[in-house]
């Protein structure tokens, strides 16, 4: 591994996807680009499959491990100070968010209501107990979610899990702040928007049965095990019981990671995820009750220019065969823009092999 002398450390801890344990990464870098370089190595990171997790032997392990793992990456983000006398109140911020590289990239999600992008230039992130101004301020714009920069060096950073992995009950834990962490469990999956929508869009989100305030919009979604899974999202009525996957915001931080920017990933065609749907007529599935079944091919898209055509049925990516707990959105979340997709189609009761390269918004 290159190591450089310059000061600009980045920490990005990430568990995620098939095989065992933890990939951690802990570099000293020069920049964002030099860091994603190492990040975008073959096969370093994966969403997809099951993989193993060793679970806290009760509650009261799983409060503490979130407790040090999570709770010191928590921010509170604030448009206004809480009193005519300037000042900023713990607890008292628009939305909460999470440091998750230690120079002071931050991933929040604020409630529209408390939060305008028109209000960028005035925003401050509470963190460790001080006060900083927002230096940048990126959004985007498939996820609504923001990406705040302050200036701040060995930031504690979170961890990062499989969102996939939860399953009805599991303990959920939302930290609002470092001293504030609300405790619920997962309910189940659920979708937003429509039932077809574009092949790179990810719509599944993750329920909580309870609901927490919209003030925590932003706030780190942990496992047991202390590895984020998402974030707390607040719809348009200000319900927060809502988790965005990491899996939707993936792309965007590994695209902002290496570009300094947010570069969105482009398949080229409107899919239909056959596990979600009950009564299509057969002429279209064929059978299938798992698969992507493809509508609409934008000209000269990538799914365009390698042949692909309304009606086909993506079946696998990558060797990865898309169900009902992977689709092909989140298979996609893996890949980045240059990137050749191996996929496996049915056309008309015919399997046919496709390599397709990723293009780019």
């Amino acid at each position: 591994m290159k190591m450089l002398s310059t000061p600009s450390i980045l920490l990005l801890a990430i568990a995620l996807g098939a095989g065992a344990g933890v990939v951690a990464t802990s570099l000293t870098l020069s920049s964002l680009r030099d860091y994603s370089a190492i990040i975008f190595a073959p096969n370093s990171i994966s969403l997809s499959g099951e993989r193993s997790r060793p679970g806290p032997s009760d509650y009261g392990q799983a409060v503490a491990t979130v407790r040090e793992k999570t709770a010191p990456a928590a921010v509170e983000i604030f448009t206004a100070p809480s009193d005519a006398t300037g000042a900023y109140e713990p607890g008292e911020g628009q939305a909460s968010g999470f440091f998750i590289t230690s120079d002071g990239w931050i991933l929040t999600a604020p409630y529209s209501y408390y939060f305008s992008t028109d209000e960028a230039a005035r925003v401050m992130v509470l963190a460790g107990g001080k006060i900083y101004p927002v230096q940048k301020f990126v959004k985007d714009s498939n996820t609504a979610v923001l990406f705040l920069k302050i200036e701040i060096s060995n930031a504690s950073v979170v961890s990062f899990g499989n969102a996939l992995s939860p399953e009805a009950g599991d303990s959920l834990f939302v930290t609002a702040s470092p001293g504030e962490i609300f405790v619920s469990s997962f309910f189940r999956s659920v979708r937003v928007g429509e039932i077809s929508q574009a092949a790179e869009i990810i719509n599944r989100r993750l329920e909580l049965n309870t609901s927490i305030d919209s003030h925590f919009s932003g706030s780190a979604v942990a496992n047991s095990s202390g590895e984020v899974i998402g974030l707390l999202v607040a719809d348009q009525f200000g319900e927060t019981k809502t988790v965005l996957p990491f899996t939707a915001v993936k792309p965007a931080v590994y695209s902002l990671l290496k570009e300094g920017k947010i570069v969105s990933l482009w398949f080229g065609a409107v899919a239909t995820d056959l596990s979600q749907v009950v009564g299509y007529d057969e002429t279209y599935t064929r059978g299938y009750n798992k698969g992507a079944l493809l509508g609409t091919i934008t000209k000269d898209s990538p799914a365009a220019n390698v042949g692909l055509l309304r009606g086909d049925i993506v079946l696998s990516v990558g060797g990865l065969e898309i169900s009902e707990k992977q689709s092909l959105s989140e298979l996609l979340s893996d890949y980045h823009v240059g990137d050749t997709l191996n996929l496996v189609i049915d056309r008309g009761g015919t399997i046919i092999k496709i390599d397709l390269i990723l293009g780019s918004h």
